[in-house]
């Protein structure tokens, strides 16, 4: 018949029905409009710079409110349209730009934005540079940066004594400021290859009570120890935010500018307060004897914290304590501030003498200072100051379960004027 089809050819694939047009794919949003709304993102941040740069204003105030605003505005817009279109250079390009003029509009005292937003700026404009190129040296370049961030954690885990010679010039000369900035020096040395001792703060807050003491005619005050970090009463939110930084701050204030050994007359003249405290030959002040030399070694009596440590760390800390504490009731008038490292117990005397791991005596207690509530040291010629204040063992046996107070001498307590609560130590 003139109108049939010819039969299909023997082997030949049935015909198969058109795919139905997929429904959960969605197509990119239009360019222009995303790169429109970056550029309104861009604005906002450059009008928050504008407001800065009219208002004048470098603290708290209706500006800075202003500011804020603006920036976060401009900050969501920038991840929106980066959302919308990661594929696209431009838009990369703007949210570089959009950040790195939000740094600027972020007021004076919100410095950890202007930080976040210099960092979002550079991980932006390198996106940007990523989009810009082919995708097989994208891949290349991602590989490589993968790469380089997994060989500097085996440098960070390599890096404690003794150090490999490969390791120490690798490092100084190629990884230190990316595992700075990423924080990779820190962890990896409390416990690569063995842990180190941990650190503590003890601060002693003295009160002043709106009740006045009818003997003295002046406000009653009392005492109270605040050890830092303590797990049970500073891990206030989910993440844990409050009990880390505070876990870092007491590392921080570890760092020590030196021993007494030096030959400068500022040491000197430490060494000589410190030798009259020993022997009680300074009236009105309590007599606290050097540690043994045969339980702690000499060149550990003395360890100033180093500049930056004693002048900025300190004295601010001791200041956000006393705002902390302070109750309209009870107000914070004095902190007196000590350093403690907490040896870990060795094996031999954990198993031979049940040495408890919470014993007074692995605490190496320093003293920092005496601060009032604006955190202002009292008295920068305090003969004790950075001394060590020496928890010594009094007894032959140290139980593991809780140490009585004839097992040590409590040295601290004596010179804090306040009893010190060691059983809160414990977990």
């Amino acid at each position: 018949m003139a109108n049939s089809a010819p039969p299909p050819a023997p082997n030949s694939p049935a015909p198969q029905a058109p795919l139905p047009p997929s429904r959960e794919v969605l197509p990119p949003a239009p360019l222009p409009a995303v790169a429109r709304l970056t550029v309104g993102a861009l604005a906002l941040a450059l009008l928050a710079v504008a407001v800065g740069l009219a208002a004048g204003e470098t603290g708290p105030g209706p500006s800075g409110t202003a500011r804020l605003v603006l920036v976060t505005l401009a900050a969501l817009l920038a991840g929106g349209s980066l959302s919308l279109r990661p594929d696209s250079a431009l838009v990369w390009l703007l949210a570089g730009l959009t950040a790195a003029a939000n740094s600027f509009g972020f007021p004076d005292h919100w410095d950890s934005g202007q930080m976040l937003m210099r960092v979002s700026a550079a991980a932006a404009l390198a996106g940007a540079a990523l989009m810009a190129v082919p995708r097989s040296r994208r891949r290349v370049a991602v590989v490589g940066f993968v790469a380089f961030h997994f060989s500097s954690l085996l440098i960070a885990t390599t890096w404690p004594e003794s150090t490999p010679w490969i390791t120490n010039q690798l490092g100084q000369r190629f990884y230190l400021p990316f595992m700075q900035f990423t924080y990779l020096r820190n962890a990896y040395h409390f416990y690569s290859p063995e842990p180190g001792p941990a650190s503590h703060l003890f601060a002693l807050l003295t009160y002043e009570l709106d009740e006045v003491d009818p003997a003295t005619g002046k406000p009653k005050s009392i005492s109270e120890w605040v050890t830092l970090p303590r797990r049970d009463t500073q891990w206030k939110d989910p993440l844990g935010q409050t009990y880390y930084r505070r876990l870092s701050l007491t590392e921080n204030a570890v760092r020590s500018g030196g021993d007494f050994a030096g030959t400068t007359e500022d040491r000197q003249q430490a060494r000589k307060r410190r030798d009259e405290v020993a022997l009680g030959l300074l009236p009105g002040v309590k007599r606290i004897p050097h540690a043994a030399p045969s339980y702690e070694l000499e060149f550990r009596w003395y360890a100033p914290p180093q500049a930056d440590v004693s002048r900025f760390l300190l004295p601010s800390f001791t200041s956000h304590l006393a705002a902390e504490y302070t109750t309209p009731a009870h107000r914070v008038v004095n902190v007196k501030m000590y350093r403690a490292e907490h040896r870990i117990v060795t094996t031999q005397y954990f198993v031979t003498q049940k040495l408890s791991p919470f014993h007074p005596t692995l605490y190496r207690v320093y003293f920092l200072g005496d601060y009032t509530s604006r955190g202002q040291l009292v008295d920068p010629q305090d003969p004790m100051l950075y001394w060590l204040v020496p928890i010594m063992p009094t007894a032959g046996l140290l139980k593991l379960d809780q140490p009585g107070p004839e097992q040590f001498t409590d040295l601290l307590t004596e010179h804090a004027g306040f009893e010190f609560p060691w059983s809160e130590l414990r977990p």
